[in-house]
């Protein structure tokens, strides 16, 4: 299957992604002389993009958990973070426990 370039510029209108499925095949003269630029479509080129996608997902999130544990080693662990969060709230050690306590209960942890 052949289509043209109007065809392809207006397939990059509607979905950009699609237009960059399909390669240059040349440029052929029809029998009235005129010249049209056709292109073919690459039947890879879905499973790349899905290849590529995977791969920026798998690295966004190895990217995320990274950063996670790099923030907590360098404040001291989850220990310090809680204590600061806590403490932010306006909470003593007393209510900080009763807090957990209540949390526990209702979540059965």
């Amino acid at each position: 299957m052949l289509i043209s370039r109007s065809f392809r510029d207006a397939l990059a209108d509607v979905t950009p992604g699609m237009a960059a499925g399909f390669f240059p095949a040349g440029v052929f003269t029809d029998a009235g002389l005129r010249t049209h630029e056709l292109f073919f479509p690459d039947k890879q080129a879905t499973g790349r993009r899905q290849r590529r996608l995977i791969a920026l997902g798998v690295a966004a999130v190895i990217g995320f958990v990274g950063t996670g544990i790099t923030v907590r080693a360098s404040t001291g662990g989850h220990q310090k973070v809680f204590d600061g969060t806590m403490g932010k709230l306006g909470l003593s050690a007393k209510q900080r426990e009763t807090y957990l306590r209540g949390l526990r209960e209702k979540f059965k942890l």
